[in-house]
């Protein structure tokens, strides 16, 4: 058993110490890709990258004047924020508002091609922004981007030797 042990120890550090980072680039030229973000890109300028799904949800109407004009307030400084390319607003053409009026869906759209490539300290921003609207109204984030900026430091394989 120790045997195992020591062999497992001494491959871990190995692929530690002389692995090569892990990275995902769906950038790379020729790729499908890469074809697609630029086809956005020219096509549909500030859609071909990464977004963070934007939810409304109130306990009364989210289409009331107030809460649009806090909502619009909220979106105008989210915009400001860097690598924010551009917002659906959740009253526009292409946000959502359900049956019953209490939850809205919009997006937020980044200048970035892949959620990693995002600075945890923008994204952070955008979630501080998102807490304090008032009103009955709360505002959720999701998507890759908002996963990765509220994660801890530990990853997958220190969960994994954890549980063994």
């Amino acid at each position: 058993m120790l045997l195992w042990l020591l062999a497992a120890g001494a491959a871990f550090g190995l692929s530690a110490g002389l692995g090569a980072k892990y990275s995902a680039d769906y950038t790379a030229p020729g790729s499908d890709s890469k074809q697609a973000q630029q086809l956005l890109a020219r096509d549909f300028p500030g859609l071909g990258g990464e977004s963070i799904s934007l939810v409304l949800t109130s306990d009364g109407s989210v289409t009331d004047a107030a809460t649009r004009d806090r909502v619009k307030d909220l979106l105008a400084r989210m915009a400001k924020v860097p690598h924010v390319s551009g917002i659906d607003d959740p009253y526009g053409p292409r946000g959502r508002v359900s049956a019953d009026g209490r939850t809205a869906l919009g997006q937020i759209h980044l200048d970035v091609a892949v959620a990693p490539d995002m600075p945890k300290a923008d994204t952070q921003q955008l979630l501080d922004l998102a807490r304090p609207v008032d009103g009955g109204v709360r505002v959720h984030l999701g998507g890759m981007t908002v996963q990765l900026a509220e994660q801890g430091a530990i990853g997958s394989e220190g969960i994994g030797i954890a549980a063994w």
